[in-house]
């Protein structure tokens, strides 16, 4: 099963991106693809950008990082990277995932959390 290849390759704190997943399972970027849109649909994986997937806890993980750090105010995407132990551009990629999601929002340099975990989840 496809999940049980992936989820190796998205553990934390450096989850691998989808074209060095496609790599290491020798499989081309857009059969990929393709492959993952139902373990998305399903909520067995998060897709936060067209190139970076997560597993459901730890998202959870990062939203509850963000969340603390919302809890003492606004803060900068260098504080959430520092608070979740991953790259900046990672740490990028999943703030915006959040803004998408409305759980935080960018006021110039800094975010502030706006709504709650599980909106990150769907309905």
């Amino acid at each position: 099963m496809l999940l049980k290849r992936i989820e190796p390759l998205l553990a934390p704190p450096q989850p691998m991106s989808l074209g060095d997943i496609g790599k290491s399972l020798k499989m081309p970027l857009p059969a990929l693809q393709k492959a993952v849109r139902p373990l998305v649909a399903k909520g067995l994986l998060i897709q936060i950008n067209d190139k970076r997937l997560y597993r459901p806890d730890d998202v959870r993980t990062l939203a509850e990082a963000a969340a603390a750090l919302g809890q003492r105010g606004p803060f900068s995407a260098a504080e959430f990277r520092d608070a979740a132990a991953i790259g900046r551009n990672i740490a990028i990629d999943v703030l915006e995932y959040f803004d998408a999601k409305r759980f935080t929002r960018r006021q110039g340099d800094i975010r502030i959390v706006v709504g709650e975990p599980w909106s990150l989840f769907g309905s």
